[in-house]
């Protein structure tokens, strides 16, 4: 996401903007190469072809700040605990100062796959972050 000119980001879960997020890192669009051999039909030699492999899993790592919502926390728990809620489509929304989107990251298949909390001290002084990882199968931009 290099060159985007934002800070601020979304999460929408079915259309619907659950949350809005800190930071959004490794949307990544990528596809595996694999190695084919094949006998040349003029020297009759092995060659290898490279050749395209079915597009990899994805995931991208989330930052979450103070005010936290409860449908993408629910979502978000129901994920790491039960793997009956993997398997959601959902999408990282890219806003413009205005809050208007101007790029949209379409995640099939994702649920959340680890969660990390901040370090929280008894003065206040640090800032409840958290992060979440979310894994998917397709990644499709808008």
């Amino acid at each position: 996401m290099t060159g985007l000119t934002t800070n601020t980001f979304a999460v929408e879960l079915g259309n619907i903007r659950v949350e809005t997020l800190q930071s959004v890192s490794g949307v990544m669009f990528g596809q595996e190469v694999i190695d084919v051999k094949q006998q040349d039909p003029v020297t009759g030699k092995m060659v290898i072809i490279k050749q395209p492999a079915p597009v990899r899993d994805g995931e991208v790592t989330v930052t979450r700040g103070t005010g936290k919502s409860k449908v993408f926390t629910d979502w978000i728990n129901a994920s790491l605990q039960d793997h009956d809620h993997a398997g959601t489509n959902i999408a990282i929304v890219c806003l413009d100062a205005a809050r208007n989107p101007v790029r949209r990251f379409n995640l099939s298949n994702a649920w959340a796959s680890s969660w990390t909390g901040s370090d929280l001290d008894a003065d206040g002084a640090g800032s409840a972050l958290e992060t979440v990882t979310i894994r998917y199968t397709d990644l499709v931009e808008e």
